[in-house]
């Protein structure tokens, strides 16, 4: 039952609600309805709430790298709390398809989040830091989102 999905899948929804507007559109049914244009809008719900998972998934990992690798302490803090943010605001959005689809993108969202930690290690000159970095994710989709996961804190910190 589509309001069953509505509720366990928001994502999964919005494509069958498009598909169902654009099979409407094809059958010329007689409305009013923009149907082309609803399903649409409809698609948009669910490609925005894929962007929000992707950019708080690669948030949480920019932040998983800086608290592992970076030796400076005082934002620290500021890290793990935007961690937690980042995880809780991807848990509350997260559905069956849109993990699907993290998962999938997860080499790409690393690749992007390691291209920040990079631009930032750089900028505070933590060329120790830099060499450390990994080239593919250490961190599996379940510890990026899980609450109680840390990464080991840097060997030697200034």
């Amino acid at each position: 039952m589509a309001t069953d999905l509505y509720e366990s899948d928001f994502v999964a929804w919005t494509k069958e609600q498009a598909t169902e507007l654009r099979r409407m559109r094809d059958a010329r049914v007689n409305s009013r309805l923009d149907l082309e244009q609803l399903a649409e809008e409809v698609e948009d719900l669910g490609s925005e709430q894929r962007f929000a998972v992707r950019s708080f998934t690669m948030r949480a990992i920019e932040h998983l790298l800086k608290l592992e690798f970076s030796s400076a302490s005082e934002p620290r803090a500021l890290w793990k709390r935007s961690l937690r943010n980042a995880r809780r605001s991807a848990a509350r959005r997260l559905t069956l398809t849109l993990r699907l689809d993290v998962e999938e993108q997860l080499p790409k969202l690393f690749e992007e989040a390691r291209d920040e930690v990079v631009f930032a290690l750089e900028h505070y000159q933590e060329w120790a830091a830099l060499e450390r970095l990994p080239d593919a994710s250490p961190y599996s989709l379940d510890e990026i989102l899980d609450p109680d996961f840390w990464p080991p804190e840097p060997q030697a910190r200034p």
